[in-house]
């Protein structure tokens, strides 16, 4: 009996130590400093390469750290946004389908490629995805909701690639509003 019991207790986990709640990240804007320290960190084979010199815009007036904040968030935006594209691609190349679509999204023909897919739906449905994805950016670059949840727009400070929960509709839909 004494055996089983040691046998058992061999499977219990080890106590983990509970972290403290996370702190919310200081505001904290990027300089060219910054990026040429973190090309040099993450490839020091290439380095920091800007060919075109875009850190030296000002875009919108807002100075030189608000536009290295706005080119690294356009680039996670766009590498997120080609990542889809690809996935999107290969489902309609695999004539792959989902089950329960409306009629006339169910009624593309199998056999096309992935632009013909694109061309064979209907306008409502092609109107539908454009717009989901205009809510979605909405959303992201909203301030009430990023203040809601403790943090800045990337260029004013905010961590690039950072998008926000929906716990602000659940908790609060009237502030969003506001």
């Amino acid at each position: 009996m004494l055996a089983l019991a040691s046998a058992s207790m061999g499977f219990a986990t080890a106590p983990v130590a509970r972290a403290g709640a996370p702190r919310a990240a200081s505001v904290r804007m990027e300089t060219l400093a910054d990026l040429e320290s973190l090309a040099n960190e993450l490839n020091p084979v290439v380095g920091y390469w800007d060919p075109l010199q875009l850190h030296t815009l000002n875009l919108w007036g807002q100075g030189e750290s608000a536009t290295i904040g706005w080119l690294r968030e356009s680039e996670i935006k766009h590498g997120r946004i080609a990542m889809a594209g690809f996935v999107g691609y290969i489902v309609h190349s695999a004539d792959i389908r989902m089950g329960g679509m409306a009629p006339d999204v169910a009624a593309i023909p199998t056999g096309l490629t992935a632009p013909e897919v694109w061309d064979a739906m209907p306008d409502i449905a092609k109107w539908q995805i454009i717009v989901f994805c205009g809510i979605l950016d909405t959303w992201r670059e909203n301030k009430v909701v990023l203040e809601a949840e403790g943090q800045t727009h990337y260029m004013k400070g905010g961590k690039p690639g950072y998008f926000p929960t929906f716990d602000l509709v659940r908790e609060q839909p009237a502030a969003f509003f506001r």
